[in-house]
């Protein structure tokens, strides 16, 4: 169990926390025109700065090499943005209609970077300032102030929940959600997509899983207290997200359900031993679970999901459309990539006249395809490289048979991201500071965990 005492003396934490709790508040949706930005990443540059001259003693290999793969993305967006001679980018698959533009205006023979769209490009640059300082901040956190990360996630999810419900009572318009583009009438909580809210919600329950999972090596009565509390927090989170009305959402958080053995570090025959060690309770428990969500149901709050099933049948529809054009796009553009943020005008240039409408496909919505097409070889390669990492660590993890919250943290993160990559297929989870953060931050428990250090038992 970590000592306040000992994180009051940590000032890489205590750095992480102001990070996190910015990039939740000012950091709830993915689009570059929100005027909240211009707070969060000054201030994440800052942090990150402060991070930078922290100082590091022993730092496991697992974090080096996170630190590694976060410069090789910056820099393959920051070459993107090097201006080249005009013979050099106009060879360039995809470039041709940027030349004759400027052929027409006269322009001459202008340097141009290798992005299509240089502006959206920088932008997609400074976003990389809030995942960079969760990172940089993260390897300088302590082992024994990991767990108050968690716990710190956990209270900011509790705030995004209940903001959610009152968001569901108020007017659908109401002055309680914080961003003007938004899913009126939805829990979004601190997001501005529900999607997105109910991607954050399944992901807070591995984390509620690894904390309380530590506390069955305390006193009995302690142990019940801490399963009892996470099972209520847990069930909150669920209630919120089934009222979200994403379905990709609850295909997560059933994702966290299953997964939640794992976290716990326990095996099928160990659940087993324990429901016939403990049926009655273990009955009373379930069913008391199915009793309240099913009376909240009937309040009207979770049944949003299920009336939204139909409605979303013709979004999934133009997405999966949209999807071979981007394939196409894709091998149009490779293997240089049409550049960072630059989906939407280069998507418009080839949309089929039969997509097109009065909404606009701001992004691929298979955010695999997205980089694939922006980042053409190199953003190919990095997703690569993030599968070789993640399959590393969590083999790394796996292996790791240590207690302790740590361990069990580590086990969360690599849900974690499995959740956000799945999202990912789908969505565009990652490209929302906060949740950006978050990845980073699920990333470190695991690199944590898989270290030797995380090995050791930590209470």
């Amino acid at each position: 169990m970590f000592r306040l005492e000992e994180l009051r003396r940590d000032r890489a934490a205590q750095g992480l926390f102001v990070l996190l709790a910015l990039a939740f508040i000012f950091g709830g949706a993915s689009r570059a025109d929100v005027t909240s930005l211009v707070i969060l990443r000054p201030l994440a540059a800052i942090l990150l700065v402060y991070g930078l001259a922290l100082p590091r003693v022993g730092t496991p290999p697992a974090y080096r090499r996170l630190v590694w793969f976060a410069a090789a993305v910056a820099g393959s967006v920051a070459l993107q943005l090097v201006p080249v001679p005009a013979s050099l980018w106009q060879a360039l698959p995809g470039r041709e209609i940027i030349a004759k533009v400027d052929a027409a205006a006269g322009l001459g023979d202008l340097w141009r970077p290798l992005s299509m769209t240089p502006a959206a490009t920088w932008n997609a640059l400074f976003a990389l300032l809030v995942p960079g300082a969760a990172l940089m901040l993260g390897i300088s956190v302590q082992r024994q102030s990991l767990p108050a990360i968690g716990i710190a996630v956990v209270v900011i999810g509790l705030i995004s929940a209940v903001l959610g419900g009152l968001q569901v009572l108020g007017p659908q318009s109401g002055p309680l959600y914080p961003y003007k583009y938004t899913n009126q009438g939805s829990p979004v909580g601190l997001l501005a997509n529900r999607n997105h809210q109910a991607a954050f919600l399944a992901c807070l329950l591995p984390i509620v899983a690894a904390l309380a999972a530590s506390s069955g090596t305390a006193e009995r009565r302690r142990a019940y207290a801490g399963f009892g509390l996470a099972a209520a927090v847990s069930l909150l989170f669920v209630v919120i997200l089934l009222g979200t009305g994403s379905r990709a959402g609850i295909l997560l958080a059933l994702l966290a359900l299953l997964s939640l053995p794992f976290v716990y570090g326990v095996n099928r025959a160990a659940l087993v031993a324990a429901a016939k060690a403990h049926r009655t309770r273990f009955a009373a428990a379930t069913l008391a679970s199915i009793g309240m969500v099913a009376g909240l149901a009937y309040l009207g709050l979770s049944s949003r999901s299920f009336d939204r099933f139909g409605e979303s049948g013709v979004v999934v529809e133009q997405r999966a459309q949209g999807w071979p054009v981007v394939v196409d796009l894709v091998r149009a553009q490779f293997p240089w990539g049409s550049g960072y943020g630059s989906f939407d005008p280069v998507f418009r240039v080839a949309e089929p006249a039969d997509m097109l409408q009065r909404t606009y496909f701001n992004h691929a919505h298979n955010d695999f395809l997205e980089v694939a097409l922006n980042g053409g070889l190199a953003g190919m390669a990095l997703m690569l490289v993030a599968a070789a990492l993640f399959i590393a660590g969590l083999i790394a993890v796996v292996r790791n048979s240590a207690k302790g919250r740590v361990a069990a943290l580590g086990r969360a993160g690599a849900v974690i991201l499995v959740l956000l990559a799945a999202a990912s297929a789908v969505d565009y989870p990652l490209r929302v500071p906060s949740l950006a953060a978050l990845a980073v931050v699920a990333a470190l428990w695991m690199a944590s965990a898989a270290s030797r250090q995380g090995s050791e038992t930590s209470r």
